[in-house]
């Protein structure tokens, strides 16, 4: 089986390319200057041709294939459906805007976290993703659109702290001059708010992002959509969060996906009020997509209405901008789509 480069240190495939194929250690840089550029091994021009032909016969740049990309034209966005090597389907979107291209990936096959809305998590964790594999769902995307890629969003399949050391190792790596060199500034990650994995973040002194999925303001509510709840509620949550925004000087992000007549009430308006009086938070407001076998789609109508009830209580919130729907962009609906249409 081809190794993939994408999975080694630049030190190890130095070690690789000198010991086990007599290549000079200068050569290793060079390789992986083109494998973070989207380069296949044929376009390495500064590379000797029979070199070019024994990494084509002994290694892969990533981890992962694409097995089937959509593109929605009017706002240029991509989801890739990829397979990992023990066949595996997992999914990344690249998300284009004024400022550039950002990829949203997954940090996990599945998750366990069972949220009601999420149709990601609906059958629960299959296994945790691989640092490599997260690297690789980069790789992917910049060697098909020939684009580079400036900002990273952890809000693919899969709870991100859920698997902390393999995300930790994701942004340290990511964030390398000798990979992608993506700043930290320039990474989000989107969490339930899982306690520990915060407090680790703030050990590790990893302040990237961070966006929390809230979604409701009251204990039960909450609860009943997402069960993480019962361990971790979401007063204490806000309440790690507000130390993490003081070490890390980032400003928190709460995730809200607005259900009509469930989570747009009054009370619940003035409930957020109250949960966060004196916080420079901001609250991204979110349409909740088809899928959910729990809650129906929310009309753009409800969420802008919920938004005005939310400024009017001087809350900062803004409406998600909606990229990809006639893509199944959202979390794990393109996969679900793809592994029913396989096993028919």
């Amino acid at each position: 089986m081809k190794h993939a480069i994408i999975s080694m240190s630049l030190p190890e495939f130095q070690s690789v390319l000198t010991e086990e194929f007599g290549e000079q250690k200068f050569r290793a840089k060079q390789i992986f200057d083109w494998i973070y550029k989207g380069a296949s091994f044929a376009e390495m021009s500064n590379l000797p041709k029979s070199l070019r032909q024994r990494l084509d016969e002994n290694f892969t740049a990533s981890d992962l294939d694409i097995v089937q990309k959509l593109v929605e034209n009017k706002t240029n966005t991509i989801k890739y459906l990829l397979k990992t090597k023990d066949d595996i389907i997992i999914e990344c979107v690249v998300l284009s805007y004024e400022y550039g291209n950002t990829i949203c990936i997954s940090t996990q096959a599945g998750c366990s976290m069972h949220c009601a809305f999420c149709v990601s998590g609906k059958d629960g964790l299959i296994r945790n993703l691989t640092s490599s594999e997260m690297m690789s769902q980069l790789i992917c995307s910049v060697a098909d659109t020939k684009q580079p890629i400036g900002h990273i969003v952890m809000m693919g399949s899969g709870e991100p702290l859920d698997n902390y050391d393999q995300v930790a190792d994701f942004i340290t790596r990511v964030n390398a001059p000798t990979t992608f060199h993506i700043g930290i500034r320039n990474i989000t990650l989107s969490t339930c708010g899982i306690i520990p994995g915060i407090e680790k973040l703030m050990q590790d002194k990893l302040f990237i992002n961070l966006s929390v999925s809230m979604h409701a303001p009251f204990s039960d509510m909450r609860q009943a959509m997402m069960p993480v709840e019962r361990t971790y509620p979401i007063r204490e949550v806000i309440r790690i969060c507000e130390q993490y925004r003081k070490e890390s000087g980032r400003r928190i992000t709460y995730e809200y996906s607005v259900i009509p007549s469930v989570n747009d009430t009054d009370a619940c308006a003035d409930e957020l009020q109250r949960l966060l009086k004196g916080s420079d938070a901001h609250i991204n407001l979110i349409g909740l997509n088809e899928g959910s076998e729990v809650y129906a789609a929310s009309e753009e109508s409800a969420v802008t209405a919920f938004g005005k009830k939310l400024t009017q209580r001087k809350l900062n919130a803004t409406v998600r901008r909606k990229l990809g729907s006639s893509i199944n962009a959202a979390c794990g609906q393109l996969k679900s789509r793809y592994i029913d249409q396989s096993t028919k």
